[in-house]
């Protein structure tokens, strides 16, 4: 992969070129991709929240390699340290972590509710599943085992 025929990310006079303009371009589509999938997430959209995954994680290995890249010839692309060109990428950078880090308290968010419905549902399972104690003739106890229960959970949830 030839990173130079980026076209160049501009902020006032520091252009970023080759890989730190591709980067900074991942970046931006990531997180239009991670804002298209917390909306589907909100709206209770999950099964299409899921086809995002192959995209996200394809562009994310693309951001990874980028930055490798980027990393090995940081002083061409970005110039010395505090250029133009570094804030530019630094506060790129900063704009992707805040959106990954909102989507991952989102997540964390679903899955909390997911796994207290699940948790709320094994209980009540377990509660009709407990033998009964009857007493029954000449006062004796006796255990009953109840009916089976059948469980259906709604994908919705």
């Amino acid at each position: 992969m030839k990173n130079d025929t980026v076209q160049p990310a501009t902020t006032g006079d520091a252009p970023l070129e080759g890989p730190a303009a591709r980067l900074v371009s991942l970046g931006e589509q990531i997180g239009r991709l991670i804002d298209e999938e917390d909306a589907l997430i909100r709206s209770g959209r999950i099964s299409e929240a899921e086809a995002l995954t192959g995209e996200k994680n394809r562009l994310a290995a693309e951001y990874h390699e980028t930055l490798r890249i980027l990393q090995k010839e940081a002083d061409r692309w970005l110039g010395p340290a505090g250029s133009p060109r570094r804030e530019r990428l630094r506060t790129a950078s900063d704009a992707l972590r805040r959106r990954l880090r909102d989507h991952a308290r989102l997540v964390l968010r679903c899955k909390a509710l997911t796994e207290g419905i699940i948790r709320t549902i094994g209980e009540e399972v377990q509660k009709r599943r407990q033998p009964l104690a009857r007493y029954g003739p000449a006062g004796r106890s006796s255990t009953l085992m109840p009916e089976p229960t059948s469980l259906a959970i709604d994908r919705q949830l």
